[in-house]
């Protein structure tokens, strides 16, 4: 076999692209020459040419196409439920807290569920975390006046059963995996509203999670590890868990993958020479096309040429991405033994329980 390399004698670099569209528009192939304006324009373009790229118009054949190259596999751990110390106030407004005693609480509360009886009133109380503030104290997402209780002292748990995604996530592909040679079977996904009746029917809270689904997350503008960002600037997605893990759990699944545009390259702190368009090298061309298509559509007098250019190279390369990542098609189940629920069964009939403890 030969030797492995870069591709980097075939892969067009960022600053190749710059160069390309800028001579394209009569701009020059020097794009730190151009007008601020002029750089404005070119990045538009490959920025625009990019995301017609990604998300390819429909084939001839009818089909929409998902790159092989879009579709990672990530993995992720959810945690053990935590108890140490004592939860000895809780406070509604103005802003919903939570304070602590006797531990430091850790980072991964971040979007976790807080359970605990409130020692006045005996009544059982759940809440989300929106984020830890402090060694000791936590901000609350919906905490309520019947929640409340000041100078006390209880026990608590803090469940792992959502998890923030990260902003690259752009859709799951099939079912959720755990670790390998675990035993368990897949995580399978269903609706939001099937997650929240399960928990409304079921004395089941916690075991090895068996559903999830994805949901929009509300505050989008903090991630799993308390990255901050601007609130509003993108739509950011959750995994909610079912039953809450009873203990660590890794797990792995495919999803799509969203890449960035040419100003989260740049954020990096790479040199622009060395930065290749995300994407395999052999489809740098059709990118390069998709961006040229882009810019025609600016021209004073269009005449099409790269736009058919364009077509034909989308559907070269759609054909050659299908022949290199194989079949994932296997034919249609017709006995729906994928269906939650299959033949009157209840979700949870697949599962078995021991002492509340789901297996």
């Amino acid at each position: 076999m030969p030797p492995a390399t870069p591709h980097s004698s075939i892969a067009i670099t960022l600053d190749q692209w710059r160069g390309e569209i800028g001579r394209y528009f009569g701009f020059g192939r020097s794009y730190s020459a151009m007008t601020a304006t002029q750089q404005d324009d070119v990045d538009a373009v490959i920025d625009r040419g990019m995301r017609q790229f990604y998300a390819p118009p429909i084939l001839q054949d009818g089909t929409a196409h998902i790159w092989s190259f879009m579709r990672p596999t990530m993995s992720i751990a959810v945690h053990a439920p935590y108890t140490t110390g004592n939860l000895t106030d809780v406070d509604s407004t103005p802003n919903a807290t939570a304070t602590f005693s006797g531990t430091t609480l850790p980072t991964w509360i971040r979007n976790a569920v807080l359970e605990y009886t409130h020692p006045t009133t005996d009544q059982k109380c759940l809440v989300h975390i929106h984020l830890q503030t402090g060694n000791t104290t936590c901000s609350l997402e919906d905490a309520v006046t019947d929640d409340e209780f000041a100078s006390g002292s209880t026990s608590y748990v803090i469940t792992d059963g959502i998890y923030a995604l990260p902003t690259s996530f752009g859709g799951i592909e099939g079912d959720i995996t755990l670790e390998a040679a675990s035993g368990y079977m897949p995580v399978r996904q269903v609706g939001e509203d099937q997650i929240r009746e399960m928990f409304l029917n079921t004395a089941i809270q916690t075991g090895t999670p068996a559903y999830f689904c994805v949901r929009p997350w509300k505050n989008p503008g903090i991630d799993r590890i308390g990255n901050q960002g601007q609130i509003g600037m993108y739509t950011r997605y959750e995994l909610v868990f079912f039953p809450r893990p009873d203990k660590v759990y890794r797990m792995s699944f495919r999803y799509l993958f969203v890449f960035p545009g040419i100003e989260d390259w740049i954020a990096t702190g790479q040199a622009t020479t060395g930065i290749h368009p995300p994407g395999m090298a052999y489809h740098h061309e059709t990118m390069l096309a998709s961006c040229l298509a882009v810019a025609e559509q600016y021209a004073d007098s269009p005449n099409g040429e790269h736009r058919d250019y364009f077509a034909k190279r989308i559907a070269a390369s759609v054909a050659l991405d299908r022949k290199s990542a194989g079949a994932a098609y296997l034919g249609r189940n017709l006995d729906k033994s994928d269906t939650l629920y299959t033949q009157g069964r209840s979700p949870l009939s697949t599962q078995i329980t021991y002492n509340n403890t789901l297996y």
